[in-house]
């Protein structure tokens, strides 16, 4: 049997669907998170949002992360223009979350800015689900949306 580390094992399990409805993000022994499970509510997946106004938002963002270190305040500007006045904080998180997904799948990655000139961008090591679950546990615990400098920063690499 072969050990790798002493270090206690930790998981992220992401499931797409549970009994209760909605999808759950179950954590096991994650060093800063105080949760077990996350679930993600199914009218989370149904923020209404004009898809063209979206599209657009998220060619402009992708863009930006192709050509310079993206914020959150950019991307929490992007919810606030989405949704309008009036969103709960709730939906503002759920369209946070569907954008910082999107930016993922559009090859942006999370990750941190060094003082390194060489490698001045340091991508976090984690996959989709474990950035997003990261960042929806550090969102929730200040009660709203990120500004440029807090959790992370976006760039394609």
């Amino acid at each position: 049997m072969w050990q790798l580390s002493d270090a206690p094992k930790a998981t992220v399990t992401y499931r797409p669907f549970s009994k209760a409805g909605g999808a759950p993000i179950d954590y096991n022994g994650v060093d800063g998170l105080d949760m077990k499970r996350f679930h993600i509510p199914q009218q989370w997946d149904r923020v209404m949002v004009n898809q063209d106004a979206y599209r657009r938002e998220l060619e402009y963002l992708t863009q930006y992360a192709e050509d310079d270190w993206l914020g959150f305040s950019v991307v929490s500007g992007s919810v606030g223009t989405l949704l309008g006045r009036g969103a709960s904080f709730r939906e503002q998180l759920a369209l946070l979350l569907r954008i910082v997904g999107d930016l993922y799948d559009a090859g942006a990655r999370a990750g941190e800015l060094t003082e390194s000139t060489k490698d001045p961008f340091l991508p976090w090591p984690w996959d989709k689900v474990e950035v997003l679950t990261r960042i929806t546990a550090d969102v929730e615990q200040h009660s709203r949306l990120p500004d440029s400098g807090d959790i992370c920063w976006f760039a394609v690499p």
